[in-house]
């Protein structure tokens, strides 16, 4: 039935609870666990350990740090259930949680579930969290426009969701050139041709609070979704849907600069206003142009934190 996938990189303080969490949400299920550890030096490696031999259906490897795009693509080769929950090593499911996604995803013959979470930190969970409600079944909302919904309005993280193997095989890898928002590269590739749906029921808890999570760079995590949705666009977005991330984009990076008291602001704001007064009017520029335009100012305040792997 399903297939739990899951990266590790130095949060050891965080694994007992989502180890503790897994092995109860997949009591009774027909499943797989596939975990790779890249390259942690907090005693993550152990604590792994110990739950690989404790627990059936359980693959661990350890390998020297590759980055986050490289082992999602290598955990998604892996899976051979029809369905896959990538798990985030410090965002614990909700038990019982599978089993209703599952049961919604197939009612509705979804290729991708999404899910609310519940927010903790930056202190870890004790034990497992609760249990998922078990009063009927799960409300499911389709999403007609995929593809726009994951250009203007992504906001979930991978324990929040359910995946059709099937869909991730349709879509081919995920680019191993980006350092973040490895979750938006796999959204992207299933939401152009994907039959997608969201739920209102809490599926997992998420993180927040600590300093040393990678979401917590906002500039980062702006630069990154700039760049992976220009890498997408410009083979599989339409003009309607070029036009709707340029104008989201140059949008997003300007109200990034106008709470910014950085060098050279002012002539990176009134580049990107001009830029989206040419949108508003129509005017026919080249696409790569606003994404750039976009970028830069994010990429110059990041410098050489771009060129790391060992990030999560």
């Amino acid at each position: 039935m399903i297939t739990y996938l899951l990266s590790s990189y130095q949060k050891a303080r965080y694994l007992p609870s989502v180890l503790a969490a897994l092995a109860e949400d997949r009591r009774g299920l027909v499943s797989e666990v596939h975990i790779i550890d890249d390259g942690s030096r907090d005693g993550s490696p152990e604590i792994l350990e110990a739950f690989a031999a404790a627990q059936r259906g359980v693959t661990l490897e350890a390998q020297e740090n590759r980055g986050i795009f490289k082992v999602t693509n290598q955990l998604l080769g892996k899976g051979t259930m029809p369905w896959m929950r990538i798990i985030d090593s410090d965002d614990p499911i909700i038990p019982g949680s599978t089993r209703r996604m599952v049961a919604a995803a197939e009612r509705h013959d979804l290729d991708y579930l999404f899910g609310s979470k519940v927010e903790y930190g930056p202190e870890p969970l004790i034990g497992a969290p609760g249990p998922s409600p078990d009063d009927g079944a799960m409300h499911v909302e389709l999403i007609e426009d995929a593809l726009h919904h994951a250009v203007t309005a992504y906001n979930h993280v991978p324990s929040c969701t359910l995946i059709r193997r099937a869909a991730t095989r349709r879509g081919g890898l995920l680019p191993e050139r980006f350092i973040s928002c490895q979750d938006l590269a796999l959204a992207l590739l299933i939401f152009e041709t994907g039959r997608v749906g969201t739920t209102r029921e809490a599926v997992c808890n998420q993180l927040v609070g600590a300093s040393a999570r990678l979401s917590s760079n906002e500039t980062l995590t702006f630069q990154q979704t700039v760049r992976i949705i220009q890498h997408f666009g410009r083979a599989g977005f339409d003009e309607r849907m070029r036009r709707i991330a340029a104008r989201k984009l140059v949008s997003r990076t300007l109200r990034w600069l106008r709470r910014s008291p950085r060098v050279g602001r002012a002539a990176a704001l009134g580049k990107l206003l001009a830029l989206r007064l040419t949108l508003w009017l129509r005017i026919d520029l080249p696409w790569d142009t606003y994404l750039d335009a976009a970028a830069e100012p994010l990429e110059r305040e990041l410098g050489t934190i771009l060129s790391t792997r060992h990030l999560y």
